[in-house]
Parts: C-alpha cells; sequence; structure tokens
C-alpha cells in the first residue's frame, strides 16, 4: 500500500491549492508570467517620424540630401537635424491637448510656434545612406511629452499665465513613493465601439456614468507630472480575464501558505525578501466623452472602488494609469498636422 507523510501530504495540499486558485482567477501562471509581455507601447507612425503613447516621447525624422549643401557631410548633417526638429513641432501641432482642442489651437496657435525656444532634443539616431544616386544624411531626434523636461509642463505654465479654463492642479506637489507594489490602474477600452475609440491625450479625464468625475488634471499631484504622463496609452494581447488575474497581491498566495505551513517554516531557508510584482487594478471603460472622444467613462461601482483606492494609495494623484487602446488610433503615413506648414 501506498504511504505519504503527513509532511508530504502537506505538501501536496499546499501545491493543489495553488493550482485551483490558478485556475479560478484564469491566470496560467503568475510566477512565470513576464510583464513586459503584458503592454506593448501604442505607437502612432507618420511620414514625419512618431509619437510613443507609453512612455511619452515624439520622435521626428529628418532627411537632407548632399547634393543640396555643396556636397558638404557636415552642412547636410546640419540641415537634417534641422528637419528632423521642424516635423517633431509639426507632429506635436497634432497631439491632444484635451477633449476640445489640439495642441496647435492651443494659445491661438501661438504656443506652438514658440515650442522650439524651450523643448530639449535630443539626437536617437543618425544615419549616411550613400549606396543610392542621390546620397543622404537621415536623423531621428526626439522629445518628451512628459517629465521635468517634458511638454506637458510648459503647458501648464502657460495655461496658469493665461487663465486657461482648464482646472489646474489644485494640490502642492508633494514627494512620490514608488513603492515596487503600489497599484497602477488599467483601464481596458478595446471593447468599445469602432466608431467610438479612445484617442490619446495629454490631459485626458475619467468619469462616471452618473457624471462624477473620478480623474481630471485638477486632482493631480503636480509632482507626479514631472515623472511621467497623466495616462500611458498602450496595446495588449491578453484578454480582460487575465490582466485582472496579475492584479492578485503577492501576499494572498502567501496566505494561502500560511493556512499549511507555520511562519518559520513557509521561509525557511529564504535570506533575501522575493521581488515584489506589479500589481493591477483592471477595470472596464463603459464609454467615451468628449469633442476629440478623449475622456473615458466607467462604470458608477468601478468610480467609488477606485476613490477609496486613490484615498488608500494615491493612484490617480500620482497619475498611475494605463489605457489599453485598439490600433490603429491614428497616425495616416505622410500626413501631417494642418496646424504648421509643411515646409
Amino acid at each position: 500500500m501506498l504511504m505519504m507523510t503527513h509532511n508530504g501530504f502537506r505538501i501536496v495540499r499546499f501545491f493543489t491549492l495553488i493550482a485551483m486558485t490558478a485556475s479560478l482567477c484564469f491566470s496560467p501562471s503568475i510566477v512565470n508570467s513576464e510583464e513586459s509581455r503584458t503592454f506593448t507601447a501604442f505607437i502612432e507612425t507618420f511620414a514625419a517620424g512618431r509619437i510613443d503613447w507609453e512612455s511619452g516621447v515624439i520622435y521626428g525624422t529628418g532627411r537632407a540630401y548632399l547634393d543640396q549643401n555643396a556636397r558638404s557631410r557636415p552642412m547636410t548633417l546640419r540641415a537634417a537635424q534641422l528637419v528632423a526638429v521642424s516635423n517633431i513641432l509639426k507632429l506635436a501641432a497634432g497631439v491632444n491637448l484635451d477633449d476640445r482642442r489640439k495642441l496647435g489651437e492651443f494659445g491661438d496657435g501661438n504656443f506652438v510656434v514658440n515650442l522650439k525656444a524651450f523643448l530639449r532634443f535630443s539626437e536617437h539616431d543618425t544615419r549616411l545612406v550613400d549606396n543610392t544616386a542621390r546620397p543622404y544624411y537621415e536623423v531621428t531626434r526626439k522629445t518628451r511629452l512628459s517629465g521635468i523636461s517634458g511638454l506637458n509642463l510648459q503647458i501648464l505654465k502657460q495655461m496658469k499665465a493665461s487663465g486657461d479654463p482648464l482646472p489646474l492642479p489644485q494640490q502642492p506637489a508633494r514627494p512620490i513613493e514608488e513603492r515596487a507594489d503600489a497599484p497602477w490602474l488599467v483601464l481596458d477600452a478595446r471593447d468599445l465601439p469602432s466608431s467610438a475609440k479612445v484617442q490619446p491625450a495629454l490631459f485626458p479625464r475619467i468619469a462616471s456614468t452618473s457624471g462624477q468625475t473620478v480623474y481630471d488634471l485638477g486632482a493631480v499631484n503636480p509632482a507626479a507630472l514631472e515623472k511621467r504622463p497623466m495616462a500611458s496609452y498602450v496595446e495588449s494581447v491578453e484578454d480582460v480575464r487575465r490582466l485582472q488575474s496579475l492584479g492578485i497581491p503577492a501576499n494572498r498566495l502567501a496566505g494561502l501558505a500560511a493556512l499549511l505551513f507555520d511562519t518559520r517554516s513557509a521561509v525557511d531557508g529564504e535570506d533575501k525578501p522575493r521581488k515584489k510584482r506589479r500589481r493591477f487594478i483592471v477595470k472596464k471603460a463603459q464609454g467615451l466623452q468628449g469633442l476629440a472622444r478623449t475622456n473615458l467613462v466607467i462604470s458608477a461601482h468601478d468610480a467609488r472602488a477606485l476613490q477609496a483606492e486613490d484615498s488608500a494609495s494615491r493612484i490617480l494623484q500620482n497619475c498611475r494609469v494605463i489605457v489599453i487602446v485598439s490600433s490603429p488610433v491614428g497616425g495616416v503615413e505622410g500626413q501631417l498636422p494642418r496646424y504648421l506648414p509643411a515646409g
């Protein structure tokens, strides 16, 4: 007859319980899953460059030909750099500021004209293509939409000076405690009708179906805008149940172990603390608001839950928001915004 020790029986029970929990949560494997594969950046692509809406970066690409610059490589390189910066400004003009305006319309268009004076541009890629009848330099430069040197802070300064009607942050800047297990709100907007796909914006809003504002610029910690955008836009192939399973706090699995082992035996031989995983709070968008379809609507129940979470972890105040969009959202190859001349 097959015999099993008491300890062996407890081990079998433990792993059986873990397997049952994973099955109930629609999670094939929490421990072995890789968060880097959960989300991929949403990137709008244009002939003039691209916009990475996850990281909040605009890339402008410029090309200049040697035969148009006295066949001087330094002159040609400089010309390509200038075109790259010009294209960044053109792409920035077409960015949604909020649900009513694009950046090219802000300040009667004067704001974009002056962008070059205060934005910081850095080199991303440079190449000389000389295996062609007309050799040329192609340069890609980039600038940030968010962060301490980003576009959003410059916009806020201008809004404050001009008395813009968009609500400005009402609270003073507070230091952000970036704990590894701090939660992130994930709004899944992929199931909205094809005629109402969400559009990225610098200052989006979240409201409930009952009309209550859940998230807007006025409630944001200003220090958070120096670190990240109000919302990061991504794509994902994971279904909503799988995303929800990734939000299981590590202490829930630890609690299962505590049912079967005492604390000492459960951590026996473990000298180093385990790395905490990112925790996701997944909600489904119910609809869109605003002329530019940038504002998301969630259920009244989800709104109450998020407000309670924000009181505890400041998940919204610290801009810990991810929006899953359907691709493509926009960005027609070869098309430039109309707010600046193409030349």
